[in-house]
Formats: structure tokens, sequence, C-alpha cells
């Protein structure tokens, strides 16, 4: 069964651009929001993005738990994803 395969991402940074979004971990419903610095101007990457970046909804990087290959914690959101296929 081919959709045992399929995993769903949300994407905060779309493919060919440079602004930064995020999901609002304490917003209710976790709106993906603006990334804003403090002068209220929308942050940006300093290169274009070669890919889709984005997290696993219903997932959580654990920040109490080490990670045995990398050793490292958490980062207490969901899970990072970089999608590198041909869609944007």
């Amino acid at each position: 069964d081919d959709s045992l395969l399929d995993v769903w991402m949300v994407t905060e940074v779309p493919k060919r651009t440079s602004g930064k979004y995020g999901m609002s971990q304490f917003e209710p419903m976790n709106p993906i929001a603006a990334n804003l610095a403090q002068n209220r101007q929308l942050r940006h990457f300093k290169q274009t993005s070669f890919y889709n970046y984005g997290f696993l909804p219903q997932t959580w990087s654990d920040p109490s738990q080490v990670n045995r290959i990398l050793n490292i914690k958490g980062d207490n959101g969901p899970l990072d994803v970089v999608d590198i296929s041909d869609r944007q």
C-alpha cells in the first residue's frame, strides 16, 4: 500500500525564497507566522533556499532526550524536515 509511505510536512520556507516564517509554538492552533526582527521587519536568510524547509506536524523533539547518533538534545519543537524534491 503506497499510502503508508506518504508523509505530510508544513513548509515554513518555500524553495527559491529567503523570508523566514515559522510555527508559532505558543499561540492557539500554532499558526505559521513571519519571523520578525526587533525592527518588526521580516527576517531573511542570506541566500535563497534551494529546498523546502519545514516540520512534521504532530511530532516533538524532546529536550530531555539526547540523540544517540548526533549526541545533541531536542529543541522542544516539531521535527525539522528538508524537502529536496522538484516541487515548490
